[in-house]
Formats: structure tokens, sequence, C-alpha cells
């Protein structure tokens, strides 16, 4: 299925360039998943709804082999909300609402809430020949439920992670006029992700079972976010993007307790690394106004999961 996904967007890429898109400034959303460069200017809001909606059907194992497991979806709906509060800072809050189902049990609930500090390094400004520097620092506040889960839902009721997460992300951003009719525009975030360790009773998001009780430390995560966005024409353009990361272990100490069949529980994981993309389309109303849709997809990864997710984002600048 991913395959015949990356096909078709290729196809319709295609069928775009074959037209002239013009010369004016190109219209560009930013990508399905990295950062922007730019920060919000000094009094201006972005509200920014999107909805993802997720199918994993797989495990990947240490030798980076594929195993079939029950489908498990997930809904998340976000609702951001980001302001510049001044010439070089600004800041965007995250709320979201999660459902999980699968095999006919299902749970819903808000999920971990986010927020994101970023602050302006360099702008390009009108010089469309220089690039956007940028920093974001983004905190993980652990306010969804994580540990002491129903054993009946089988995890599903674990919609957050119980650790304050850290993320530190620079961002590298810079149009490209190798097409002049065509331009394009290079995203690049780097970020690597601090969890706290976190205590956790019974059933929970990381495993554990009956009598569990301890601290589990997730691992340290590295991350690498390439996009480029091509302008099809005035008001369409189109966004491919790699998305990589490499977890470190997750670790547990304490008392283990017994899973449902009576075996000792599990609250650790083994290091992960993932290869993703997400491709996708974005349509403008408006330089302020903007719809963008696209899939996100698993191509190769080691004690990771095989997904495939629809994501739909509307945008709205004042």
């Amino acid at each position: 299925m991913p395959l015949k996904i990356l096909i078709g967007f290729l196809l319709l890429s295609s069928a775009f360039l074959a037209a002239d898109g013009g010369t004016e400034r190109p219209f560009f959303s930013g990508p399905l998943l990295a950062k922007s460069g730019m920060n919000n200017f000094k009094g201006q809001w972005t509200l920014n709804p999107y909805l993802y909606f997720t199918r994993t059907y797989g495990r990947t194992d240490a030798s980076w082999k594929h195993r079939a497991i029950p489908d498990i979806h997930n809904s998340i709906y976000f609702f951001s909300i980001q302001r510049g509060l001044t010439d070089y800072l600004d800041l965007q809050v995250l709320p979201s609402y999660q459902t999980n189902w699968s095999q006919g049990r299902r749970a819903s609930g808000w999920a971990d809430f986010t927020f994101i500090f970023g602050l302006q390094l360099k702008a390009a400004g009108h010089d469309l020949s220089k690039s956007n520097l940028r920093i974001t620092l983004q905190e993980v506040l652990p306010t969804a439920r994580y540990d002491h889960l129903n054993p009946q839902k089988k995890g599903l009721d674990g919609l957050g992670g119980g650790s304050y997460q850290t993320r530190a992300t620079f961002i590298f951003e810079k149009l490209l006029f190798w097409i002049p009719s065509h331009p394009m525009d290079l995203t690049i975030n780097v970020a690597v992700n601090f969890p706290a360790k976190v205590s956790v009773s019974g059933f929970n998001s990381y495993g554990g079972g009956r009598g569990t009780h301890g601290v589990v430390r997730p691992g340290t995560t590295f991350v690498f976010d390439g996009a480029l966005e091509i302008s099809l024409a005035r008001k369409f353009a189109v966004t491919m993007e790699l998305f990589a990361f490499l977890q470190n272990k997750t670790t547990f100490s304490g008392r283990r307790g017994r899973d449902e069949a009576g075996n000792p529980a599990s609250s650790k994981a083994p290091s992960e690394i993932a290869v993703t993309l997400a491709p996708g389309l974005e349509c403008f109303f408006t330089r302020d106004l903007f719809l963008i849709g696209g899939v996100w997809f698993s191509t190769a990864s080691r004690n990771s999961t095989d997904f495939a997710t629809g994501i739909l984002s509307l945008n709205y600048d004042f």
C-alpha cells in the first residue's frame, strides 16, 4: 500500500510540473511533519487544527524483519495555537484528543499537552537568496493516563507517556530556484528529545502487569527530518519528506509484576530505529488560509512499528 501511494504521488506531481508555474513568489505551507524555519512575527496568530489517522499493522524485530499484528487504529485531533511574542520569539500550544481502537476494544481521552518556544536566529526577509535559521524548545507535560491501565483494554487506554519530555530542534530552511518556474523550499530539522524518568504501577504505557511497581527510564531520541516542497502552480505545491529517528533503549528498575498469562511482565524496550516517508499536497485559498494533506508511512525499521498515517491540516494566519 505505501508503494502505491508513493507512485500515485509521483504521477500527480509530474502532471502538475508539465505546466508553467509562473515566476511570482511561491506559496509554501511547510511540510507535513517538519517545523518551519520562520517564527510568527510579533502579534501574528496562527490557528491550525489537524487530524492524524493511523493504522498500525506490524512490528519489526532486531533483524529488521516484519511481523504482522492485529490492526491497531488511532486518531489524534490537534488544535495548534501559535503567536509571535516578539520579533524573535514565538509560542505554540498543542492540546490534543486521542482515540484508540482494536479488536472491538476502544479508549479515548486527552493526550499529553505540548508547548513550543521558537527562537529566530536568522531570517531571510525579502532576500530570497538567504536562508532561515531557527531553534525550538519543546516541552511535553504528562497530563494523560499512562499507568493503572485496564488490562481488558490491552494498552489502548495508555494515552500518554507519563514523562516530562524536553526536545531541542535546530531548523534550516532555504528557497531554491533550480527550476525558475517551479521554485522549491528545503527544510531540515535536527532534533534531540530528552524524556525524564517516570514512576509506573500496574499495567502501563510501557508494558507492566499486576503488581508492577518501579521506575521507567525512556531512551533519548535523535531525529532527522528533511523535506523538499515544490511549487507546481501559484496555489499548489507538493512536498516529500524523509523522517528518521533513533531511540536509545528504555530501561526499568523495580518490581516487574506479572502479565495476564502469569509470566514476568516487562516495562522496558530495546533501542529503536525507523526510516519513514511523508508525501503531501498543499492547496492555498489565500496566502494566509491553506490546506495540506498527505500520508506518512514506515519504510524500514528495527524494533519498531509498521504503520500508515493519513494527515489533514487547515492553517489560518492573521
